[in-house]
């Protein structure tokens, strides 16, 4: 196995260009990793060179539409549910492989939500909910986020000038940090980036495109296994009210709390979280989902 992703830069259905990431063995269960707002899938580096995983399973990543290296259409029509759907779709073809794990990460888990309303029940062997809102409407959005990052995404979509959408861009990454004085300074940078190269527009395309969530209730009502890892110090997202809504919802879930875990426990806490990765993919192997 080559110890270095395939990297393309694919079409979507819609002629949107869209960065995807593959590495691994096809015949394995696949990680799709999800990335969050105004962040790109070099956020899950650290997953990609992870021994562990790579042992196991397969991966891909990709840069949502509106975001990284993606294209970034200003038309709110290019933000349809179903163009979402069909990225991933995209991403599947291209890298030949079916039934993957959905890995979403914060606002990624909205795209568990675009699969099941335009493609099959079966298309996705389970679902990671990484401290993760699973779809934009009531009551997940906004009541799932805290009070200070609703603000900052409001302020980013409102875009009044550039000084403050800088500023607001820069608090709204770091409070993914439980720590950020003990962040990397050149990682610090790396993860800022790609939410500088949005416009407000954009923002506002990403955040407030409608969603409809039946298919995904009915999907994890009938099984879908589902996985809930949040951490319990987050400052952006509530994974207890995540927890609280979708449980209920769900016939086969299990929920795992990172004790003092930030927004981003896959990287501050990246063992724990790769151990209970791999416990949810040996789980659905067992159970012959896949």
């Amino acid at each position: 196995m080559s110890s270095e992703p395939v990297v393309k830069t694919l079409q979507s259905s819609d002629g949107t260009p869209i960065h995807a990431e593959f590495m691994g063995d096809v015949q394995k269960p696949c990680l799709v990793f999800v990335h969050g707002l105004n962040m790109s899938s070099v956020a899950f580096d650290g997953m990609f060179r992870d021994s562990s995983l790579l042992r196991e399973v397969c991966m891909a990543r990709y840069d949502l539409r509106g975001h990284g290296r993606s294209g970034k259409p200003e038309d709110p029509e290019a933000y349809k549910s179903s163009l979402y759907a069909d990225d991933f779709v995209t991403l599947m073809r291209e890298f030949g492989y079916t039934k993957p794990i959905l890995v979403a990460w914060s606002y990624g888990g909205t795209i568990s939500c675009d699969i099941y309303a335009s493609l099959s029940a079966d298309t996705l062997a389970g679902v990671v909910y990484l401290c993760a809102v699973p779809y934009i409407a009531p009551p997940m959005f906004p009541d799932s986020i805290t009070p200070p990052t609703v603000a900052l995404i409001q302020s980013q979509m409102a875009g009044t000038d550039v000084a403050s959408y800088l500023r607001d861009k820069t608090a709204f990454i770091d409070a993914i940090w439980q720590d950020i004085d003990n962040v990397d300074y050149r990682l610090r940078l790396t993860w800022l980036a790609p939410g500088f190269v949005q416009t407000p527009q954009v923002m506002r395309n990403v955040v407030t495109r409608p969603q409809d969530p039946t298919k995904l209730l009915e999907a994890v009502g009938n099984g879908v296994p589902v996985l809930m890892l949040y951490g319990d110090a987050d400052k952006m997202v509530s994974g207890a009210f995540v927890a609280e809504k979708m449980q209920p919802c769900c016939t086969n879930a299990e929920v795992h709390v990172v004790k003092g875990g930030g927004h981003a426990p896959f990287f501050e806490h990246q063992e724990e979280v790769v151990r209970e990765l791999l416990k949810f993919v040996d789980r659905i192997k067992t159970s012959g989902k896949p």
